[in-house]
């Protein structure tokens, strides 16, 4: 009868041990939906739209896969700390054993039921840890969104230049088109060297294939654009880019204190790990004290029911978890020197871009107020007096395309002018709400 009671308390348990096992999460796989993948990337722009700056940059931090991946990782990151912290699941025990010798009550049997109680407070200290390391992945999307802008930032230039010199190309073409036939004139009638006219004719050539090549690289430069923006290939987008866009973002801290980087999302990432390394480092520590397991016993021997406790604590005799602690302690300190290297490296990147800037300013100034003002009115004169007969043609061709290299230049500077202003506001101006 006794016997029966003890089998009937273990059923009781064993079936609410069940019913909790019931409550835990099943699997479920993800296997990609490709069809849909499809129709969802073709769908949202399947009209024709007019991208504008704005629309461009809201377009990449909304579709780019990239950032999106690390935004999947900084929301398993939250996940995984809002998990955190729980105790070690109690662990049920049962045993039974029979006397071999018999007797009136051979069957000896025991239940019970073990609780973990990490008195050290380590659990709390990881829980902390693990919110750290989510808040770093934040960061971390906060810095790759900014460099996703300047990417774009740099295409969408890149695309309004690109147009500004294939513009200065066929302008020159244009004119040397209008010379041609007259170099042939004059070949043919020995007022000028053949040499002569085929170096104009090299020389036209090398123009139409300068104006081929930008012409590829405005196409390569649409693709990689509609890569930055995470858009189908052939989603129908209208895009205008001009050398003005963007001009709100040339202006940036002329005495940036070099201390203001700790507030960079990049800086910030690297200290919420400190703080993660730091809060791990604290729970290896504490996990060496000693751990709690309580729990009641009940177990049936000699027809008798008994019932009782059992306790025990782990005792830091010799191991004191002395791996773990070492383990992170060196990465604590291996954190740290990240940080520190991190802040260096914009520090370094802000002084560069400052010198890039002013020595590609300079360079613009001397094309601006003495190169391409002496070619443009050299290139008056000569087509004034070749008109009166009393400049050669190739002289006027040769001025001419002394000026058209001094255009292209600097377009290229006022490119780069453009491109490190932009760099260096966003590399300053990084609060939350600059973006």
């Amino acid at each position: 009868m006794q016997n029966n009671n003890f089998f009937r308390a273990a059923s009781a348990l064993s079936i609410a041990l069940l019913s909790l096992l019931c409550g835990c999460e099943s699997y479920r796989p993800a296997p990609v939906a490709w069809e849909a993948h499809s129709a969802q990337w073709n769908a949202p722009l399947t009209e024709v739209r007019k991208v504008d700056p704005d629309a461009a940059i809201s377009l990449a931090l909304a579709l780019n896969p990239e950032i999106n991946l690390l935004r999947l990782k900084k929301l398993s990151s939250q996940g995984y700390a809002a998990e955190a912290g729980w105790w070690q699941d109690p662990s049920l025990g049962f045993e039974a054993l029979r006397i071999l010798d018999g007797g009136e009550n051979p069957d000896i049997a025991g239940l019970g039921i073990s609780f973990t109680f990490p008195l050290n407070g380590s659990v709390k200290l990881k829980k902390l840890a693990a919110k750290h390391f989510a808040e770093a992945d934040r960061f971390v999307v906060d810095a790759a969104e900014r460099d996703l802008v300047m990417r774009v930032v740099s295409t969408w230039l890149e695309l309004a230049y690109c147009e500004e010199r294939i513009a200065v190309l066929q302008e020159v073409l244009r004119e040397y088109n209008s010379f041609l036939a007259g170099v042939d004139h004059l070949v043919r009638a020995g007022e000028i060297k053949k040499s002569e006219g085929d170096m104009i004719q090299l020389k036209y050539l090398r123009y139409q294939e300068s104006l081929a090549r930008e012409q590829q690289g405005l196409t390569i430069q649409h693709s990689e654009l509609f890569a930055l923006l995470g858009v189908h290939p052939s989603a129908n987008l209208r895009m205008h880019p001009v050398v003005e866009d963007f001009s709100q973002w040339l202006l940036f801290p002329q005495n940036f204190n070099e201390l203001d980087f700790t507030g960079h999302p990049s800086v910030r990432a690297q200290l919420a790990r400190l703080d993660a390394n730091e809060h791990e480092l604290h729970a290896e520590i504490r996990a060496q004290y000693p751990v709690l397991t309580i729990g009641p016993r009940f177990g049936n021997e000699e027809g008798r029911d008994r019932l009782g406790l059992e306790a025990g604590l782990t005792l830091p005799l010799w191991n004191r978890n002395r791996q773990g602690i070492a383990e992170a302690r060196g990465s604590r300190d291996r954190q740290r020197q990240i940080t520190v290297m991190n802040w260096r490296e914009l520090v370094k990147k802000y002084h560069r871009l400052l010198t890039e800037l002013r020595n590609t300013r300079e360079q613009q100034e001397l094309i601006e107020s003495g190169q391409l003002p002496l070619t443009q009115a050299m290139t008056i004169r000569q087509k004034q007096l070749f008109k009166k007969g009393e400049c050669p043609i190739a002289q006027l061709l040769q001025t001419s395309s002394a000026h058209c290299h001094n255009k292209l230049r600097l377009l290229n500077e006022q490119k780069q002018v453009a491109l490190k202003s932009i760099e260096l506001h966003l590399l300053t101006m990084f609060a939350e709400d600059e973006l």
